[in-house]
């Protein structure tokens, strides 16, 4: 999952519309939650974890979780541990509907291109056919609904900006580690679960890009 090369092959070659035709049927054989090298999570994905646990963004990353710097982004990133997913038990994923975005999704992905938001297939072996649904009722029918792919967008351009940032910035590595700290408070940790996320998040967002033009 965390493969960028790979991603930007099938961003590429296997992009779909919504209203084409989705021949996959999920069979919930776990076998994507048994062997993953790395959910990768986001703010959205956190703060719904942290609501359906009834705990905070900073335990969920702790205990859940791990960071770690991206190899092309220079980016803070939050992962789910790899192997087996903490979050499956016998009876499913702990987090039900509020599972991280790739997992509802999963083996449809989504990415941005030229400042859309996009989908594509991903190649699997598991599940059933079913091509009587669209892209968009497989999103529906996994609670992919209008405002995730709104935070998406909005989540997706605020990592762009920061990237170029940091690629057009001349840090020394001290000062690109202080940084990226900088970051990882106000990107993912503590979220008020009682309170509206997007609303927060897009706070954050302003603070960032503040903080881009200030340095």
């Amino acid at each position: 999952m965390g493969n960028m090369d790979n991603k930007a092959e099938l961003l590429h070659n296997n992009q779909v519309g919504k209203e084409d035709i989705y021949d996959f049927k999920c069979k919930k054989c776990g076998k994507c939650c048994y062997n993953h090298t790395g959910i990768i999570l986001t703010p959205y994905d956190l703060f719904w974890a942290a609501v359906k646990l009834n705990t905070s963004t900073e335990d969920i990353v702790s205990k859940y979780c791990y960071r770690y710097i991206g190899d092309q982004s220079k980016l803070p990133i939050v992962s789910v541990k790899a192997g087996s997913c903490p979050f499956h038990t016998p009876t499913g994923c702990m987090l039900g509907e509020m599972k991280p975005t790739i997992c509802r999704m999963y083996p449809l992905g989504r990415g941005y291109v030229d400042g859309k938001i996009v989908y594509f297939n991903q190649p699997v072996t598991c599940g059933d056919r079913n091509p009587a649904q669209t892209v968009d009722d497989w999103l529906k029918l996994n609670d992919v609904f209008e405002e995730n792919e709104r935070f998406s967008k909005a989540w997706y351009d605020l990592i762009s900006k920061i990237t170029l940032f940091v690629h057009e910035r001349n840090f020394t590595p001290r000062e690109l580690e202080a940084f990226q700290g900088t970051l990882i408070p106000i990107l993912y940790m503590c979220y008020d679960t009682r309170a509206y996320f997007w609303s927060q998040f897009l706070d954050r967002k302003e603070c960032i890009e503040r903080i881009l033009k200030e340095i």
